[in-house]
């Protein structure tokens, strides 16, 4: 089964600035995610961060790099009950100072702002 997926405007720029090995390696994620919408990992209940516990992140970074991966893909799945209608990708950054996190923290609020 294949899944709709959908980058926000940001999360294509996000991708567009990473460097071309991180690019290729985030196209094989999205590809992979459209087949499973579960890949990653739950969001954990952070201060600051409550709005993205109902998404995933996945860890990753350039292919044979040694050490612990230093980007990160943040997605949604809508609705987050029930049967998945579409994957939203909300940030691709860096784990560094949380930068992914925050983003897709901004990101998914004014997101649900809108459709207020």
């Amino acid at each position: 089964m294949s899944y709709r997926l959908e980058l926000i405007p940001e999360a294509r720029l996000d991708i567009h600035a990473l460097p071309v090995e991180l690019r290729k390696e985030v196209v094989r994620l999205l590809v992979a995610l459209e087949r499973d919408p579960y890949l990653g990992r739950e969001m954990w209940l952070v201060k600051g961060f409550e709005v993205l516990t109902d998404c995933r992140s996945i860890k990753f970074d350039a292919p044979g790099r040694k050490g612990k991966p230093r980007y990160r893909l943040v997605f949604r799945n809508e609705p987050d009950d029930g049967a998945i209608a579409v994957i939203c990708v909300l940030a691709v950054g860096e784990r560094k100072q949380t930068t992914a996190y925050k983003q897709a923290r901004a990101r998914l609020r004014a997101r649900l702002r809108s459709a207020e």
